[in-house]
């Protein structure tokens, strides 16, 4: 699905995400990511009220399974979270449902409000944004850095429980500890954000104040977003509402260009030679009250979640009207977006994968005491004659790499007074002249054009809208 969203197919790509979502609808893991993958493709083939449903299905799941916002329901779901934490545990970490990232609620609420502004009901678009800006309020607040705290809490707590079990059969802690604090990830993308703050979704909220009927509103947005950005065509806005002036026979261009970051596994191999003490037999297998250490080499094959970006060259959209040539600029991007809350989350998903490692860890050592006892034997001779070439081999199935894919890789707009016969020019990606494009704007005082384009090789997918 991912590859032909990326070759611009969104025919072939809306056959895909709907396969995708019918085997996945009732999965309620993974159905998260796949109801939003499938309104987003929607979105570009214009089917706006679809997208709208696909985009309301997914956050409402989101809502029912982390049932962290005020009013959010919590079902069936929540309640099987703790069941499925411990399953994880000692399996694979996609058993753990699909709650989804910061950003994926702060993007679907943001779609919803341009589906409503596509559709021209801007009165459901101004309810959405309302939403919206709870949700990010939320989500830069106080009380939900609490909540990632307690999560990681709770895991530190069960992972503590599980080293006593390790303590107690006589394997030294700190070896595994030292070992696994080596294994690190880190996006190295141009992280310029808070964690949780998407400058594009304020941006929107901005230009929809200032262009009804809520200017001081408007300059308290746009103030925050030119604090995250350098962005010339914002700091004209922005003096503008400053001014008293109103925003009028304008009009915006909105280019939501390539594809955002996707985690996958990165598969990584330990031998961990661990101290254990194990008690001394006599030859006929009776205690003799003596110990010795014998160290156990434990092969560690488990995966971590990697981030990678998608490589493609980055690009700007030329607009040509009134005979000027004006290129769109970054407003938000969506790379930094996802690398800042993958990084601000790693501490948790490290705990947890580590959490992974050592239940399975006490149980394997628990269990080579117990041969140990049983054989009356050297415990590494024991091991070792039973083939498996290390005393102990862990491998966890997978991690958690789950991503919404077709999430684009920046924002980027520009600002151009409306010409008269109200004409722009689009130049096309390979640049030249002859392929430029031609928009006739619709009727209205403010309007936008919104170009999408998956890469810089994919065709541009064009509508428009009008704000006042």
């Amino acid at each position: 699905m991912a590859n032909t969203w990326e070759e611009g197919d969104v025919e072939g790509t809306l056959l895909e995400s709907e396969k995708l979502l019918d085997k996945q609808r009732e999965k309620w893991r993974n159905n998260i990511i796949f109801f939003l993958e499938h309104a987003a493709v929607l979105r570009a083939a214009g089917r706006f009220e679809d997208s709208n449903w696909h985009f309301q299905t997914a956050l409402d799941l989101m809502d029912e399974r982390k049932g962290d916002l005020s009013g959010q329901s919590q079902g069936r779901e929540k309640t099987a979270k703790a069941a499925n934490e411990l399953v994880a545990v000692l399996s694979n970490l996609n058993v753990l449902p699909y709650t989804g990232y910061g950003y994926d609620r702060i993007m679907a609420h943001t779609y919803i409000t341009l589906n409503y502004l596509a559709l021209g009901n801007r009165e459901l678009a101004q309810v959405e944004l309302n939403r919206l800006y709870a949700t990010q309020q939320y989500l830069v607040s106080e009380e939900y850095e609490k909540q990632i705290s307690k999560d990681e809490a709770k895991i530190q707590r069960q992972q503590r429980t599980n080293e006593a079990k390790l303590v107690n059969a006589g394997a030294k802690m700190s070896v595994i500890h030292s070992r696994l604090s080596g294994v690190r990830q880190s996006f190295t993308g141009a992280a310029a954000y808070a964690p949780y703050v998407n400058p594009f979704a304020t941006y929107l909220k901005a230009l929809f104040d200032g262009t009804n009927g809520s200017k001081e509103n408007a300059k308290v947005m746009m103030s925050k977003v030119n604090e995250f950005s350098e962005n010339s065509f914002v700091k004209s806005d922005l003096e503008l509402l400053n001014a008293g002036k109103e925003i009028e026979s304008v009009t915006y261009v909105i280019f939501e260009s390539n594809m955002a970051p996707f985690r996958s596994e990165k598969l990584t191999n330990l031998v961990i030679p661990i101290p254990v003490e194990v008690e001394v037999l006599d030859v006929n297998g009776y205690r003799t009250g003596r110990t010795r250490t014998e160290i156990v080499p434990f092969n560690f094959s488990f995966s971590w979640p990697k981030l990678n970006d998608k490589g493609q060259r980055n690009v700007n959209q030329s607009v040509i009207s009134n005979g000027r040539e004006i290129t769109t600029e970054l407003i938000a991007d969506m790379e930094a977006i996802v690398a800042k809350e993958f990084n601000n989350l790693w501490p948790g998903m490290r705990n947890r994968i580590v959490l992974s490692v050592v239940a399975k860890a006490a149980a394997s050592v628990v269990a080579t005491v117990a041969v140990k006892k049983a054989a009356g034997s050297g415990l590494l001779g024991t091991l070792l004659a039973a083939g498996t070439g290390t005393a102990v081999t862990y491998f966890t199935k997978g991690t958690d790499s789950r991503t919404w894919r077709t999430l684009p890789s920046n924002f980027q707009i520009c600002r151009i007074p409306t010409p008269s016969d109200r004409k722009i020019k689009l130049r096309g990606p390979s640049g030249d002249e002859g392929n430029l494009q031609e928009i006739s704007l619709v009727d209205g005082n403010v309007n936008v054009v919104y170009i999408k384009q998956t890469s810089p090789e994919a065709r541009m997918l064009v509508h428009q809208f009008k704000l006042n």
